[in-house]
């Protein structure tokens, strides 16, 4: 059981131990709270531009769906990023009678700040999807949705961009937290107890499942936004 101190999640309130992220608990970091609002932002926000689609491919500007095409390929590969430096970690397995040597020098990469440093790669694409998104995007969306509509959608991408919460933070806060449990399994391999160190493994495996779920539904749904919005922009033009 993880005794680490309670953490805050971003909204007041202090969590202690164990973090409900919907379907799993994530020991004892914010983090990954944070990273599920982010997911959930964007799939609240792909719910709003669905619901509005005819009147978004209405109001189309020239260069609109090609700018929405360029800013899902950011997002996708943020989560891409997300997804692999998981699976880095959680892949791993260590067997005495196996490649344990191949296993430690995962970790051993891991603790040493390669996960930190490929995590970086990320402040481009987020800085990206914000100038693509105020530039090309904001404008459209704003004359095309409701109040409240646009204020779910800019608050979405906000996420995604500068603001002081924003998935730049998560990232850090992501890497930081594989970094830690890395140098956490590092030590009981280091020390023979292989079994210590997968059941580490498999809880952060199990913990983790329904945020990688979350945000492989959240691309799927994206990308069916873009196809119908170019369906929608066609039907107009006919």
């Amino acid at each position: 059981m993880d005794d680490s101190p309670g953490v805050n999640t971003g909204g007041g309130a202090n969590v202690a131990g164990d973090v409900a992220t919907g379907g799993g608990d994530f020991v004892g970091r914010d983090n990954i709270v944070n990273v599920f609002a982010d997911v959930e932002a964007l799939q609240e926000m792909v719910s709003v531009l669905q619901g509005a689609r005819v009147r978004l491919a209405a109001q189309s500007p020239a260069d609109g769906l090609d700018a929405l095409e360029t800013v899902l390929d950011e997002i996708s590969k943020v989560h891409t990023l997300i997804e692999s430096e998981l699976v880095r970690y959680l892949s791993l397995s260590f067997d005495p009678a196996g490649d344990i040597l191949s296993e430690r020098a995962s970790l051993v990469a891991m603790e040493g700040g390669a996960v930190q440093a490929r995590a970086s790669e990320a402040r481009g694409h987020c800085h990206k999807i914000d100038a693509i998104y105020r530039k090309q995007l904001r404008g459209w969306f704003q004359s095309s949705l409701s109040p409240e509509e646009f204020a779910l959608v800019d608050s979405a991408f906000d996420r995604l961009g500068t603001a002081d919460v924003s998935m730049i933070y998560t990232l850090d806060q992501l890497a930081a937290w594989l970094a830690g449990r890395a140098v956490e399994t590092l030590d009981l391999v280091d020390a023979g107890s292989f079994d210590a160190a997968n059941k580490l493994v498999r809880e952060a495996r199990r913990a983790a499942l329904p945020l990688r779920q979350a945000m492989a539904q959240s691309m799927v749904e994206m990308r069916n936004l873009q196809a119908e919005l170019i369906a929608a922009s066609a039907a107009k033009s006919d």
